[in-house]
């Protein structure tokens, strides 16, 4: 409570005045008092003075209570009036609390009056806090609606951006669609454009190949074109697995892996290579690497060949190894690691970063002329697919190595089997009933590549150039299989296996598609409308053969195979004289062929021996399948020991 306290005293009589003063005192309440006894002094003093209570007198002559009460509410409502009076109705002193007195004391009970105007001053204050507080909540309110209004606006400005952004990013997905499907569209054009021709190249040069006639410089040509050949298509192979890669095209297909025969295969495909240029090769494998995994074991195959072919490619002197172990973590995953370690010329620092690179080679890579920058590129993207990843150390000068890890399950080991050998068919069996194979497709070229293909072995075979003569050829002819394009114009290949399947009466042929597309949804297409197989083009003579003998059950005769080719024939004593035998050719001849294989001069070995051909025509064929075949060490053996084969 402020001490002392202004009390401005509103009283007409002195007397009673006096008596509040000494009371006041009396109950020890430190004050300063102002007697007012008329309305003009009481009005006037409140105008120019600030007081902390009011005592009012009810009956000042001219003047009421309730004029006073008033007045005082209009220019200092904050100060409690106290009405003080001898005599007062209870209508009057509700009224008087009504317009704004605090209270009222009679003058008789004076004893009231420190403790009411105690209890005013608290009820003020309390007043006071009160109207602080609400005043302070108004702007607080105040405040948080401006900070709601702005936050709103922010807010809004915000979703707006967001709408924009997210319709940007629409409008940009929905272009990068478009352009993803443009691509998709343009390299399967391209594919299918490239593919139809070089199935024509491929083919014809397997025809031509298997001549026995050519000469050493022909068989040379025929090699060139079909390694050039099959150096396009494996450009062409590479755009179309990045371009599946970059549209999250690719999954992985897993499966049991068998990795002792994967490393088997790796094994004779790169030592040959290795030794040609005589590089050591080996493949070193850790003890407790498991012989069967589940794996993607296309996608870890084609790994493997990459890093291996770019160590023996870029390296010419010294080695290359494939070193392969395995490990287990705490949790109990386990994992394949293989090294690629070479002692080629090195990469530098600088190229390191951009090796992984689509399109990039390496200053040894561009000196060397050929490869087309993707090898490691889908390598590292087919490691990532599979849970792993590839990284290299280089040193110049020193080789690289390539380490290739990826999480693996292995599997229990069953007994392996013996793959089937791969021979050449030489004809039909004889005795079996005629088969008929209707060609289909708009390209000439590709319509006498595969009569002439299937004319060779033994086939009956038609052709037809389009959808509708397809059928009618079908319905007057009736084959026994039919081997169809997919793309044709007006009816295409999927519509013709349709009404062919929908034909109610007569045996249904059995239906080959060979196409140049290689997209997953041309196989599902051509299987869903009835077709039996799914080719691609360029195709390979042995497995169309073997689709066919899989689909129709025929019989084929093959050239004898390496094995076969050493044991007699049957009637014939061992070593008998129909068996090939080197011992027939010039010894000068043969000094000459031993140079040629020294010196991996693969042009000049074919040459001899095509001049040995008139000595003994089956030991040329061997030999010149052994060199096709990169089989040097065999043929400097077979050579030097002057033995039959």
């Amino acid at each position: 409570m402020k001490h002392p306290l202004r009390i401005l005293h509103l009283e007409d009589s002195r007397f009673d005045a006096e008596i509040v003063q000494r009371k006041l005192r009396a109950d020890g309440l430190a004050c300063e008092i102002a007697v007012v006894s008329e309305r003009g002094a009481f009005e006037s003093i409140l105008e120019r003075e600030s007081f902390d209570v009011i005592l009012c007198d009810y009956g000042i002559p001219g003047y009421s209570g309730e004029a006073a009460i008033r007045f005082a509410g209009r220019k200092c409502s904050a100060v409690p009036v106290l009405v003080l009076t001898g005599a007062l109705g209870d209508e009057q002193a509700v009224n008087c609390l009504r317009i704004g007195a605090t209270d009222y004391i009679l003058k008789d009970h004076l004893e009231r009056l420190v403790p009411a105007i105690e209890n005013a001053l608290a009820v003020a204050e309390e007043r006071r806090a009160r109207r602080q507080a609400e005043a302070s909540l108004r702007e607080l309110n105040a405040e948080l609606e401006q900070r709601v209004r702005l936050r709103t606006a922010e807010l809004e400005e915000a979703r707006q951006v967001a709408l924009r952004t997210m319709r940007e990013a629409l409008e940009a997905w929905h272009a990068a669609e478009g352009a993803n499907r443009a691509k998709s569209s343009f390299l399967a054009n391209m594919s299918h454009e490239i593919r139809t021709p070089m199935n024509a190249i491929l083919g014809f040069s397997q025809l031509l190949l298997a001549e026995p006639a050519l000469t050493a410089q022909q068989r040379q040509r025929l090699d060139a074109i079909s390694r050039n050949g099959e150096h396009l298509l494996g450009l062409l192979n590479g755009i179309l697995e990045m371009s599946k890669i970059e549209a999250g095209r690719v999954s992985l297909n897993l499966g049991p892996c068998d990795l002792d025969e994967l490393l088997r295969d790796l094994e004779l495909m790169f030592r040959e290579r290795a030794e040609t240029k005589q590089l050591r090769f080996a493949v070193e494998r850790a003890a407790g690497v498991p012989g069967r995994v589940l794996a993607d074991q296309s996608k870890l195959r084609q790994v493997l060949i990459n890093l291996l072919a770019n160590a023996v490619k870029f390296t010419s002197r010294g080695r290359v190894l494939l070193r392969v172990s395995s490990e287990a973590d705490a949790a109990g995953a386990w994992r394949l690691l293989a090294e690629v370690e070479d002692t080629g010329p090195g990469i530098s620092p600088a190229e390191l970063g951009r090796l992984f690179g689509r399109f990039e080679q390496t200053h040894s890579g561009r000196d060397a002329g050929s490869g087309t920058g993707l090898g490691l590129a889908i390598s590292r993207e087919f490691a990532r697919l599979m849970g792993g990843d590839i990284t290299v150390r280089s040193q110049p000068g020193q080789g690289s190595l390539f380490r290739l890890e990826v999480p693996l399950a292995p599997l229990a080991d069953e007994p392996s089997q013996s793959r089937p050998e791969l021979r050449r068919v030489q004809r039909l069996q004889a005795g079996q009933p005629a088969r008929r194979v209707l060609v289909v497709d708009d390209h000439q070229d590709n319509r006498m590549l595969l009569r002439q293909t299937l004319d060779a072995v033994g086939f009956e075979t038609d052709e037809a150039a389009d959808g509708p003569a397809a059928i009618a050829a079908w319905q007057r002819w009736r084959p026994h299989l039919l081997v169809i394009d997919l793309r044709m114009p007006g009816m295409d290949g999927c519509e013709v296996i349709r009404r062919v399947r929908a034909h109610p009466g007569g045996l249904l042929p059995k239906i080959i598609t060979l196409t140049a597309s290689v997209l997953e949804e041309s196989r599902r297409q051509a299987l869903a409308a009835g077709a039996d197989a799914f080719l691609s083009k360029p195709f390979r003579t042995h497995e169309l053969l073997e689709e066919i003998r899989r689909l129709t059950g025929v019989e084929f005769l093959y050239e004898p195979s390496e094995s076969s080719a050493r044991m007699p024939a049957a009637g014939e004593p061992d070593g008998g004289p129909a068996r090939p035998d080197l011992r027939r050719w010039p010894a000068d001849l043969l000094v000459q062929m031993q140079a040629a294989i020294a010196n991996a001069d693969l042009e000049q070995l074919l040459a001899l021996i095509d001049q040995g051909r008139r000595h003994e025509p089956r030991a040329a064929m061997a030999l010149q399948q052994l060199a096709e075949r990169y089989e040097y060490e065999k043929l400097s053996c077979i050579i030097e020991n002057g033995d039959t084969l």
